[in-house]
């Protein structure tokens, strides 16, 4: 009977785990039989667990198998990169073993049991302190999904992060081990292990806490390029509106001369003529992008407002299918950083020319930005060229950031006509999943 139990406790547990785990993340679009994926995966880890605990007494070591399975699944079947998966599934086992040593001590301490025979023998008290376990398991991690956001750090930051559950899971290891094979030093035990589990319960209020603040940073940004953008939108849509009071003020000398032309039968001229006042139009007037994203249209047609100024000639194509798949926070990172770069590359150089296409590929988002660039103050390794190296070169370390968080691809090279390009790949189904989310 007691096996049985037992087994039902580890599927219980482990199916717990892998929920927590999914549910963390969300499924990528491209995995097809979520069902059978989860399945399987959920009774390799239930296998790995009975196999443990049929070769030691307390498995506490040996979870790195678990752990590995569960970095595996995450990688090849959620979203998120390298670094979360690690850090959630070494924070979901310190979770799962700091919870079963802290409810174990307070039994032994209460019943007057050493943890071994708590943890050998099956009795009344064995399953009152297994329920206990996975009710706490399944509170803590239902709370940690209900709070659940997007964490966008970088590789330091994911290290010290991803440290702290990782000393946890070995440290409450060592100290229940320690607790088996000498019932003394039991009560020092449990308070360290509370320390611990209080140190992790920091840690994530930590990464919460960045969060909100880049938020905070974010909205910052985007309410300043609103306002940018209103003001020179306003700017604009005066130039523009004086452009065509101009050309309707001229429109009957203009229609007089290409007469005069016509009945010389001068085609050439009149073609001439035409020419000129579509060019002199196209240069008078600010080029004005509008998406359904007004984020978007805020960002581009603040930095084509920068190019005209610079007297930079700019070429946009942007497919508002494309735009409307990004999210606001993907759109302020990689076009404010990119174009920016774009501009004082492009401004260096006497050729001046900069190029956006924003359009579907398939299953996904393709930005294409192409700028004129002097080799002398631009350097194609994308390492930053400014003297104070420590306030600058951040812009394209963000950008790889954001890229990668959403399964993305970037990559810059030297073109063939000797212009600088920078090439994202966002997939489509990546960026769905972390807006439901």
């Amino acid at each position: 009977m007691g096996t049985y139990v037992e087994l039902l406790s580890n599927l219980l547990q482990t199916f717990i785990l892998l929920w927590f785990i999914s549910k963390f993340f969300g499924w990528k679009s491209s995995v097809v039989a979520k069902k059978i994926v989860f399945i399987s995966f959920w009774l390799i880890t239930f296998i790995e667990v009975v196999f443990i605990n049929s070769i030691i007494i307390y498995e506490g070591v040996l979870a790195v198998i678990v752990i590995i399975t569960h970095i595996i699944y995450a990688t090849m079947f959620l979203n998120g990169n390298l670094f979360i998966h690690i850090f959630i599934a070494l924070f979901a086992e310190a979770i799962i073993y700091s919870a079963s040593s802290i409810i174990l001590f307070v039994f032994s301490y209460i019943s007057g049991s050493s943890i071994a025979d708590l943890i050998v023998n099956f009795d009344i008290c064995r399953i009152q302190m297994t329920v206990i376990i996975r009710v706490v398991e399944c509170a803590v991690f239902s709370s940690i999904v209900k709070v659940n956001d997007k964490y966008i750090l970088t590789k330091k930051e994911w290290i010290v992060f991803i440290s702290m559950p990782l000393i946890t899971w070995i440290a409450v290891t060592l100290m229940t081990n320690a607790a088996i094979i000498s019932k003394d030093i039991l009560p020092h035990m449990f308070y360290i292990a509370v320390i611990m589990v209080f140190i992790n319960i920091i840690t994530y209020y930590f990464m919460f806490k960045i969060r909100q603040d880049s938020n905070t940073k974010l909205e910052y940004e985007l309410l300043k390029m609103q306002h940018e953008n209103i003001k020179s939108t306003e700017s604009n849509m005066k130039a523009l509106f004086e452009s065509i009071y101009s050309l309707k003020h001229d429109l009957d000398k203009h229609l007089f001369a290409v007469k005069d032309m016509a009945e010389r039968n001068d085609c050439k001229e009149i073609e001439k003529y035409i020419s000129g006042i579509i060019e002199h139009s196209a240069e008078s007037v600010q080029k004005v992008i509008f998406t359904d994203n007004d984020i978007f249209n805020a960002i581009i047609n603040t930095k084509l407002a920068i190019c005209k100024q610079k007297k930079i000639t700019t070429t946009v194509s942007i497919d508002n299918e494309a735009v409307s798949c990004l999210q606001n926070e993907c759109i302020t990172v990689i076009f404010g950083n990119l174009l920016d770069n774009a501009i004082e590359a492009a401004e260096k150089t006497t050729e001046r020319v900069l190029s956006l296409v924003v359009t579907l590929k398939r299953e996904y988002v393709s930005v294409y930005v192409e700028n004129s660039f002097n080799q002398e103050y631009s350097d194609i390794t994308l390492e930053t060229t400014k003297k104070n190296k420590t306030a600058h070169g951040f812009g394209t370390k963000n950008v790889r950031r954001v890229v990668e968080e959403y399964d993305g691809m970037y990559q810059h090279f030297l073109g063939d006509t000797g212009r600088f390009c920078s090439h994202i790949l966002l997939p489509k189904g990546s960026i769905s999943a972390k807006i439901k989310k």
